[in-house]
């Protein structure tokens, strides 16, 4: 347990459930049996649920990044995409699976996936403890974590981290690691699909938070398969189509999406000129005196 807290934590074991039991751990992540925090809370457990249903659940979930007004004016509503990745839910979907099994009552499967790489920048000498060795350069580690119980027929899955980064040096001090406290979800949004299977919030028990997920998984076992709507190519765009078809010459070649670009930019910056001269006629109204109105005769 020493191990697993100081190679995989971002903050401090003590805050997070009490493990119980590693059911494996790799260069990815890792999939455990941890406490569950309310003693007097049962989950359904041990059950068998096929990883199958365990991955349309894993694909299911979406995130949305939240936008101000102004980004989405100017570059369109952010779409949701898939939480995880085809080789997340791979990883994940099987020992999600055996976890449910061997997990027991007072117990729920925790996950945890890490994405590393490197940023290119070397280190520099000073950023060490002092140590002679060579400069490196950063590796950049992302980390998302969050658990998983079933109680009823649903399966209560939570996301506590998602692509959290961290920067460590490839020195063996480790003395300048530096790491993010924030869990990666503030300015995002967590949705499911199919919206069928979902229960609503209404059945999150006081163990759960916002960012968790409740799915009747038996009713979404029962769906058909299909291709998720997330996943598929955004349909072209249906804002004067007779316009922007005389602009694109039939041999544009690559220069196509450039121009319906630039059209699209020439589009807003008209409409942002009409708002300032509206907001111009608004202050010009407000600044001339009120008109005199003659008193009446007596």
């Amino acid at each position: 347990m020493v191990f697993f807290c100081a190679l995989l934590s971002l903050g401090s074991c003590a805050s997070n459930p009490e493990l119980d039991l590693m059911l494996h751990e790799s260069p990815q992540g890792a999939v455990y049996l941890e406490r569950i925090p309310d003693r007097s809370f049962l989950a359904a457990h041990p059950i068998k649920i096929d990883q199958d249903t365990i991955a349309r659940v894993l694909q299911g979930i979406l995130v949305k990044e939240n936008q101000g007004l102004l980004q989405n004016f100017l570059a369109g509503q952010s779409q949701a995409v898939s939480a995880f990745s085809e080789d997340e839910v791979r990883y994940l979907a099987p020992l999600l699976a055996e976890g449910l099994t061997r997990a027991a009552v007072d117990q729920q499967i925790g996950f945890r996936l890490i994405r590393t790489g490197s940023s290119g920048t070397p280190q520099s000498e000073s950023a060490g403890s002092g140590a002679s060795h060579s400069p490196g350069r950063l590796a950049l580690m992302e980390t998302s974590r969050g658990s998983m119980y079933a109680y009823g027929r649903s399966l209560y899955v939570t996301v506590l981290e998602y692509h959290v980064r961290s920067e460590r040096t490839d020195s063996i001090t480790k003395a300048n690691r530096r790491q993010s406290d924030h869990t990666g979800l503030t300015d995002r949004t967590l949705s499911f699909t199919p919206e069928s299977a979902r229960r609503p919030d209404s059945y999150r028990g006081k163990n759960s938070t916002n960012t968790t997920l409740v799915i009747d998984y038996e009713s979404l076992a029962a769906l058909p398969t299909h291709t998720p709507a997330h996943v598929l190519p955004p349909p072209p765009a249906k804002e004067a189509p007779l316009q922007q078809a005389p602009s694109l010459p039939p041999d544009a070649g690559r220069d196509a999406p450039l121009r319906l670009l630039q059209e699209q930019m020439n589009q807003k910056n008209r409409e942002l000129e009409d708002l300032r001269k509206e907001l111009q006629d608004i202050r010009r109204q407000l600044r001339e005196p009120a008109t005199a109105v003659p008193a009446p005769a007596r």
